[in-house]
């Protein structure tokens, strides 16, 4: 059964955070169990970001058409999502799920209404592969409302909000049915396997490109820059990377790269690139583990993600850094390392609202995955 529940007046009620650093913005549900009120124009369950890109801004809501009260998805440029069917019962619960993960090629986005996928669509896009949406970004996340229109309130009940950042995950995580039929809410497994991207400000970096801005500016969050704004070294050959630190180890997923905007990785003209990912448990003195690598032609203009997928994940390791080596040139640079990492749980940005208690009222709607209250 649904114990606690919060009305949204459909005027000016809403829930509002910002995270403080970016979770893994590919990858990620959102649940929630609502019942609206009226059937209103126009109504936002969850949105975030407030720029008119596919990565800056991501909205699910009912949406009034001549159609009906139908659910739609859309980035600030796309809209991934638009059902067929209408949803129109003021007096019902319907357990809305949505997942996205845009490290597939297709069949990206996945709608479920109260357990049953949703495949009556007006609508169905993809997004360009490897898309970082704003969903778990650090930029303002809403419930009841859309943020950049700071309109299109919902209007009704919310219950049982869950946000998981790092998997696309089946309804089946929040909702079963039970004897008679009737899809019902159960407690999210805080075990679940996810992918969270490790925060630039995690661990200790560590290698040998330390010239230009130094090894850390590879962790600064900013994917676009020339090699002014890069980790570099005079040679073909570099490593930069990070030490978790005492006790700590973890299992990579995939690592993201980018290079510079003028000169790509290398400074030379159309070279041949590899990267390695490697990990080591005694910072690469004689343990060192190639764990999966990438090879292209650099084209001068890298600003554009690379990623290296496919990482062997037997075994975690205290020690990972990315190894550059290129066929020609003089010097070799990363803007931008990005290491994203198996756990469990709710992710970097994740949470869930049980609305235990009251929002606003000072002691929390619930925790976020770190345990501070949310209000």
């Amino acid at each position: 059964t649904i114990e606690n529940a919060v009305l949204f007046d459909g005027v000016a009620d809403y829930l509002q955070r910002t995270p403080g650093s970016a979770g893994n913005r590919k990858t990620w549900t959102a649940s929630a169990w609502v019942k609206q009120s009226a059937i209103t124009p126009k109504s936002t369950i969850i949105g975030a970001g407030t720029s008119l890109s596919d990565s800056g801004e991501f909205i699910v809501k009912f949406n009034d058409t001549a159609d009906g009260d139908q659910i739609t998805a859309q980035t600030g440029s796309t809209v991934p999502t638009v059902t067929s069917a209408v949803y129109r019962d003021p007096t019902a619960w319907q357990h809305v799920v949505y997942s996205c993960d845009t490290t597939l090629a297709s069949n990206q986005f996945t709608l479920t209404v109260n357990g049953v996928v949703v495949t009556a669509l007006s609508t169905d896009n993809d997004l360009t592969r490897y898309t970082d949406t704003a969903m778990m970004n650090n930029v303002v996340h809403e419930i009841g409302r859309f943020p950049r229109v700071t309109g299109q309130y919902f209007n009704g009940y919310m219950a049982d909000v869950h946000f998981i950042d790092g998997a696309a995950l089946a309804a089946t995580a929040f909702g079963e049915f039970d004897d008679n039929g009737v899809w019902v809410p159960i407690e999210y497994d805080d075990t679940t396997a996810i992918v969270t991207h490790v925060p630039g400000s995690e661990g200790s970096v560590i290698g040998d490109m330390t010239a230009n801005q130094g090894l850390a500016e590879a962790y600064d969050g900013v994917t676009s820059g020339d090699t002014n704004a890069a980790s570099a070294i005079v040679s073909t050959t570099g490593y930069n990377g990070k030490d978790w630190g005492s006790g700590v180890t973890k299992t990579l997923e995939y690592v993201q790269i980018h290079g510079t905007t003028n000169y790509g990785y290398v400074y030379s003209t159309n070279p041949s690139v590899t990267v390695t990912v490697q990990g080591s448990t005694d910072n690469f003195s004689s343990s060192i583990v190639d764990l999966g690598n990438v090879t292209f032609t650099d084209t001068g203009n890298e600003s554009a993600a690379r990623y290296i997928t496919g990482l062997t994940t037997t075994t975690a390791y205290r020690y990972h850094r990315c190894k550059i080596v290129a066929g020609s040139g003089t010097h070799t640079y990363f803007v931008e390392i990005k290491f994203f990492e198996q756990s469990t749980g709710y992710g970097t940005n994740g949470y869930h609202l049980d609305f235990a208690v009251a929002p606003g009222t000072g002691s929390g709607a619930g925790t976020d995955v770190n345990g501070s209250a949310l209000t």
